[in-house]
């Protein structure tokens, strides 16, 4: 009997105890002044001012190599042969490298547009541009240089899908006297060394990387095969070669580029003049300060 009495009395608190701690009422005012949980904030890391300098100026280049002014010709000539060919002799015979060269026609009949980028000194590249200017067949010659111009270039890089380590795989089947089962062996050499489904990832990562990449430049894929990919990117001549530079990791297999086209911007007609400068015109003698 006594056995019985304390288990009905164990179980009874139990049950009451159990009852007092799932009360919500009962628990929120036991826990209506309780402190809330501190959140773990992770704070920056900050650099003193000797750090941040030293970070600044390590990383910026300095380009202390002088490099000879880049120009830029436009020229307006006559549709007609030969034209070119005196253009380019009156450039070589200075020692000019002409580093683009684009010809093409105009909206206008028997008027085509060159335009010419070249690296020289300013006194002999403007000798150059009027012994240019000379010739019978060319109306004008435009310098660009320090104009404001929209300059654009055509990009096609053909880049390889089967990485680094398989980039020599291109070229082995171009080398001469290789039979042709020798060249089905290099083809699938990918295949060969690993298993399909991890040439697939290859692939598959391969491509993602270079369209991340291409997206960031505002290019786009023209052409895929199993083995490699076009890139199409019109931009300016710095931000192709930038773009260049980073696909050489992934394997540039082959690379054309246009050559540089441009035009120079207009000026806006409805701009509103400065406050300041309309009262400085409108100032008589008189009103200015002695001095």
């Amino acid at each position: 009997m006594l056995a019985k009495r304390l288990s009905r009395t164990v179980n009874h608190f139990v049950r009451r105890k159990t009852t007092y701690v799932n009360n919500p009422i009962t628990y929120k005012a036991l826990h209506a002044n309780a402190p809330l949980p501190r959140c773990h904030i992770i704070e920056p890391p900050r650099a003193t001012v000797p750090e941040a300098v030293s970070n600044i100026i390590a990383s910026t280049p300095f380009n202390r190599i002088p490099r000879p002014q880049r120009h830029v010709f436009n020229c307006l000539v006559q549709n007609e042969p030969g034209v070119l060919s005196r253009l380019s002799g009156i450039l070589a015979a200075r020692g000019f490298n002409i580093d683009s060269l684009v010809v093409c026609a105009t909206e206008v009949e028997n008027l085509s547009r060159m335009t010419i980028a070249i690296r020289g000194n300013d006194e002999v590249v403007e000798q150059a541009r009027r012994q240019i200017e000379d010739i019978v067949s060319v109306w004008a010659v435009l310098d660009y240089t320090g104009t404001d111009i929209v300059e654009r270039e055509l990009l096609l890089a053909k880049v390889s899908l089967l990485g680094p380590d398989h980039f020599q795989q291109h070229f082995e089947r171009e080398i001469p006297g290789v039979t042709g089962e020798e060249t089905e062996q290099a083809s699938s050499s990918v295949d060969n060394s690993m298993s399909p489904t991890a040439a697939l990832q290859l692939r598959a990562n391969q491509l993602s990387a270079i369209n991340q990449v291409t997206h960031l430049f505002n290019g786009r894929v023209s052409d895929i095969s199993t083995e490699s990919l076009i890139i199409e990117l019109t931009a300016s001549p710095d931000r192709v070669d930038n773009f260049l530079s980073l696909l050489r990791p992934f394997g540039v297999l082959e690379a054309s580029r246009t050559g540089t086209t441009a035009m120079a911007r207009s000026p806006l007609s409805n701009v509103v003049p400065d406050k300041y400068t309309e009262d400085a015109d409108n100032d008589e003698v008189v009103d200015l300060p002695p001095g």
